[in-house]
């Protein structure tokens, strides 16, 4: 096997944070199990987290159908969220210490290291809690949910669920982050109040997402709409905000429905998909149908289409969800040796054949 924890040691990770002073300096990086069978990574990130607690909750309610199936589940869920409160909502790695991008406490997000993830990692970490709570039906999560809101304003912080300027700032895999975390509060989420204010956030997201094209970022914000129009039939909002009786009408008048455009462009996108999958270098810097981005960035070249869309799918150099729509080269060292997985086409397709926007 390849010697990762000889390449990746304390001089590489010195190396790193002459650039990244954030980079976590934690040898070795790939730890051996206790079993000595497997080698695990550590320094594990919130991307991870998010990734699990998506598919922890949808696979309990459509895949799981025995008891004997659903409880595996509920314990994975109870261990690491039992994990992250007993450590202050933070996952800690082998040196005793947090992982650098898997902060969820308040003393952090309300900190010059950690403002810039407030909103977002306020999102995933009540996300992660609604998850558990509907899984475990254990009332210590709904508690600690309501104290991060109650206590440290974690659902206000949510209004803002991503960063959106300035451009150095935004990265497009935290659309994942965010999208994927707002999916599990609209599917459990049950107070009125949140989930109004909650459906401008979502749409406000969305509206940053929604000129780059990515199909799967349009299904997760068409689903979590319709999980919110569910609530409409219970008349619940009705009592909110007496005192401003027109307000809950404009709001849901806004925000019933999703925007159009996200599912036609969703469509559009899963039907441009290459089936070859071999990554292969494509350069649209020469486009005249191109605008390309003011600010610029070291070794990048960002630009658009006159219609402030980005390039069709099947026409850019970036396929993956967590690549960057906007970028208009792709690296030559992958040229023809790399095939992508496909789960960036069969996620999205499904989960739209699921909720009925694929026929």
């Amino acid at each position: 096997p390849e010697p990762v924890n000889e390449i990746m040691g304390a001089e590489y990770n010195a190396r790193r944070q002459l650039t990244d002073p954030l980079w976590k300096q934690i040898v070795p990086r790939f730890v051996t199990s206790s079993d000595g069978k497997y080698m695990w990574k550590c320094d594990t990130s919130s991307d991870e987290l998010i990734g699990h607690y998506f598919f922890y909750g949808i696979y309990y309610d459509l895949v799981a159908e025995t008891e004997e199936e659903k409880q595996p589940v509920r314990e994975v869920v109870k261990t690491i969220t039992n994990n992250l409160i007993n450590n202050n909502y933070c996952l800690i790695d082998h040196d005793g210490k947090p992982t650098r991008w898997a902060f969820f406490d308040p003393e952090t997000l309300h900190s010059l290291k950690g403002w810039e993830q407030r909103g977002l990692n306020s999102m995933m970490i009540l996300s992660f809690l609604r998850v558990a709570h509907h899984i475990t039906g254990d009332k210590i999560y709904d508690d600690k949910f309501n104290e991060l809101c109650n206590k440290y304003f974690y659902h206000i912080n949510a209004m803002q669920s991503k960063m959106y300027f300035p451009p150095d700032y935004v990265v497009p895999w935290d659309n994942n982050l965010c999208l994927m975390s707002w999916y599990g509060i609209f599917c459990y989420e049950e107070d009125a109040e949140k989930l109004l204010m909650w459906r401008i956030a979502l749409d406000h997201a969305w509206q940053h997402t929604s000129r780059m094209r990515q199909p799967f970022w349009h299904i997760l914000y068409l689903a979590s709409v319709k999980n919110f129009a569910r609530h409409l039939e219970t008349k619940k909002f009705e009592s909110l905000y007496p005192d401003v009786p027109g307000l809950v009408p404009m709001v849901l008048e806004t925000f019933e429905k999703p925007n159009s455009i996200a599912l036609e462009h969703a469509l559009e996108s899963l039907e441009g998909i290459p089936l070859d999958l071999i990554f292969y270098r494509i350069d649209n810097t020469h486009r005249l149908d191109i605008i390309l981005e003011a600010d610029k960035h070291p070794g990048k070249i960002r630009g658009w289409r006159v219609d402030g869309y980005a390039i069709p799918i099947q026409e850019s150099p970036h396929i993956r969800n967590d690549n960057d729509p906007f970028s208009l080269s792709s690296s030559s060292l992958k040229d023809g040796i790399v095939e992508e997985e496909g789960t960036f086409f069969l996620l999205p397709y499904w989960m739209g054949v699921y909720y009925g926007f694929i026929k």
